[in-house]
Parts: C-alpha cells; sequence; structure tokens
C-alpha cells in the first residue's frame, strides 16, 4: 500500500492530524511484523464496534496506534521537566503526560486521576486538562487503584485540540452554546494565596461576562479540608484492598513502611 493510501485511510479516524508519523508506522511495523495496512485496518473496524469505541483502551489504541506504539514502548523513569516552568515540579502522577503535551511532543495524552493526577498537571504546565465525572467513561484496561475515586482524564495544549479529544472520549458532540451561569467556589477562592486569586480574578472577569450571569457558593460546605480528609482516607484504604495481597506476596518489607 502507497504513502497516499495510508495517509487517506488514516484521514477516516476520529483524530487524524495530531502528530502521527508515517514513517514512524512504516518502521515500528517492519519491527512488529505487521503491515501499516493491518494497523489502519483495525483501526477503522474498531472505530465501527460503538463500545469499544467508548473504552479507554480502545482511545489508547486511536490515540498511539497511528505511531504503532504501546504501553510496552515507553519508558518511565524519574520525574519529567516542566517545559513551561523549568525548576519547577511539573505535577502528580500523569505529569509525564502533561510535560509531553506541554513540551509539543504530542498533540494529547491521557492520564489518570484519583486525586488530582490530572488537574494538578495541567495546572503546573499551563495547559488544558480535566478530571470527568466519576463512571463516565468505561475504564476498561486501566488498572485500579482506589475504585470509587479512579478515572481518567486527557491533556491538550489549545482548547480547538482539548474540544476535538473531548467529543471522541465522551462520545458525543461537544455543545456549542456555553452554559447559562458561572458559579465562583468562594470556599476554594478562600483558600488561594493573594497572587494566585489575583491571577485568576481576570479570568474569572472574562468568563462572567461571556456566560452573563455569575454566582457565588460553597463548593464543600463540611469544608474544603473535610472532603480532602475524608478523601485521602478512602483512597489509603481502597489501595491497600487493591494491592495487599500483592504487597503480601511480592514485597512484604513495604509493610513496615506503611505501618510506620
Amino acid at each position: 500500500m502507497e504513502r497516499t493510501q495510508v495517509l487517506d485511510l488514516m484521514g477516516e479516524l476520529k483524530l487524524y492530524g495530531m502528530r502521527q508519523a508515517y514513517d514512524e508506522v512504516m518502521a515500528t511495523s517492519i519491527k512488529r511484523q505487521h503491515e501499516p495496512p493491518h494497523i489502519v485496518g483495525d483501526l477503522l473496524k474498531a472505530e465501527i464496534a460503538e463500545k469499544q469505541a467508548r473504552s479507554i483502551r480502545y482511545q489508547f489504541k486511536i490515540a498511539k496506534l497511528p505511531l504503532a506504539k504501546d504501553i510496552d514502548d515507553f519508558i518511565f523513569d524519574g520525574t519529567p521537566i516542566n517545559p513551561r516552568a523549568p525548576g519547577h515540579v511539573p505535577g502528580g502522577s500523569s505529569a509525564g503526560s502533561a510535560a509531553a503535551v506541554a513540551a509539543g511532543l504530542c498533540d494529547t495524552a491521557l492520564g489518570t486521576d484519583t486525586g488530582g493526577s490530572v488537574r494538578v498537571p495541567a495546572s503546573f504546565c499551563g495547559i488544558y486538562g480535566i478530571r470527568p465525572t466519576h463512571g463516565r467513561l468505561d475504564l476498561s484496561g486501566m488498572m485500579n487503584q482506589a475504585p470509587s475515586s479512579d478515572t481518567t482524564g486527557w491533556f491538550a495544549r489549545d482548547a480547538a485540540t482539548f474540544a476535538r479529544v473531548s467529543a471522541v472520549m465522551l462520545g458525543e458532540a461537544i455543545p456549542a452554546n456555553l452554559p447559562s451561569r458561572l458559579v465562583i467556589a468562594t470556599d476554594a477562592f478562600g483558600l488561594a494565596d493573594p497572587a494566585t486569586a489575583a491571577a485568576l480574578e481576570p479570568l474569572v472577569a472574562r468568563l462572567g461576562a461571556l456566560i452573563g450571569e455569575v454566582g457565588e457558593a460553597a463548593m464543600a460546605p463540611p469544608g474544603l479540608a473535610a472532603w480532602a480528609r475524608a478523601q485521602r482516607t478512602l483512597q489509603l484504604h481502597e489501595a491497600w484492598l487493591t494491592f495487599q495481597e500483592w504487597i503480601d506476596r511480592v514485597n512484604p518489607r513495604v509493610i513496615i513502611y506503611l505501618t510506620q
């Protein structure tokens, strides 16, 4: 199959146009003993299946298979550099994905978010990131940590790409109309230091002018600190239940660290 034919087939994919390298498809497909047309054909077949199209495993494939890569091709070692703020940390456990997007190495990347691991890196690296409503996405193929909090999210550098990826991940078109009301979480702003609050105020004012109706409310009436303590308690308990058998079987020395 010719280069133009492969690219024409790729053009039928929902995320076509996002940094897919034809030459790398050709090179790595030889290493994997697969023909590029087979890779693209698998993608096209998968798009027909609605259940697959809504699963995280499939979304990982359509984001990565044009590069003929999967999770086994990546090596994670150490803390990545924050491209937008060198010398500062890039965020939480999905910081590698956020840093790659911020550096322009890819247009979008997935991350997991149990306690802020998408939202914090997105903020620190100056890009778009989302933790969708818990239970909104099929998490097939994703390893559990704390199931009542686990979900996946994604990153992008610009709003247009972020909306495009969101439409694929959520399985529905992004509404064209703006929300009808902006609610400002007063308790969250109350925890921000003055410099942070001052930096956010112009953005809030712009959003308010676009939307029209602006209100204020406490996001966590019992207090954000109470919510944070409850989340941490539940997350650690569920993580222990998830990994206890593995820890006991493979690395019981960790128990000493956890109990100190």
